[in-house]
């Protein structure tokens, strides 16, 4: 075995370094060749025009069977890229609420036309899914009005009503740009028992509007103007 050994590192040592270079370059070379094809194959034009035919069918199946699947949505335009003000984005997620303070400054600032003041992230556990109806809105009015206490220097007392934005992570039936009712949640949610079909704008700030009565300055934020979108 150790003269096996031997012999082997004594025929490495009579091979040019070049020529060991030159084996392993080509064996790099069949490697490439092997795995190009896995990554280029699916790119190429006729499997993408089979995978958009594909598509088409499921849609055309789905609008004609499915009364949820293919929602319409009135969100059709993209912003303007000019819009300016202090807005209050929230996000509903299966587990993860988030809050947000987000400041857009148009075209003013083209290296960073969004900055976002400040976020707080809660986790959704299982004892805050298990909230009914309104109890789960006003769980999450509370969290804004949490964040927005430890934000007294971005939002001061005599500033404007925020205008709010939602991203719901979960089944809506759109009716407008700002409302949508309310359908069943899924994932283990019993917020939509209760208020099922209720327009989500309208839970929120119903919540909102708890919070108003708090003796706390920065609650004035919560009123229900109607300044807000789904």
């Amino acid at each position: 075995m150790a003269r096996s050994i031997q012999q082997c590192l004594v025929f490495m040592s009579d091979k040019q370094p070049q020529k060991i270079v030159q084996i392993a370059d080509d064996k790099l070379d069949i490697f490439v060749g092997q795995v190009v094809p896995l990554f280029e194959t699916p790119l190429q034009p006729w499997n993408l025009l089979s995978m958009s035919r594909k598509l088409q069918k499921q849609f055309i199946e789905k609008l004609q069977s499915s009364s949820i699947c293919m929602l319409p949505s009135y969100n059709y335009t993209l912003p303007r890229g000019d819009e300016m003000g202090k807005y209050l984005s929230l996000d509903v997620g299966g587990s993860t609420l988030r809050i947000a303070l987000v400041d857009l400054v148009g075209r003013t600032c083209v290296e960073q036309p969004m900055r976002i003041s400040r976020m707080d992230t809660w986790r959704i556990d299982d004892s805050v899914r298990v909230l009914k109806g309104q109890a789960f809105f006003d769980w999450i009015a509370e969290r804004i009005d949490e964040m927005l206490s430890k934000s007294k220097s971005m939002y001061t007392e005599d500033a404007q009503p925020l205008p709010l934005g939602v991203a719901w992570s979960f089944p809506l039936e759109q009716t407008s740009t700002r409302s949508a009712a309310l359908l069943g949640m899924g994932k283990g949610f019993l917020a939509a028992d209760d208020v099922l079909g209720q327009d989500l704008g309208d839970l929120i700030m119903r919540a909102c509007k708890r919070w108003v009565a708090i003796p706390d300055p920065h609650s004035t934020v919560l009123r229900a103007d109607g300044q807000h979108r789904t």
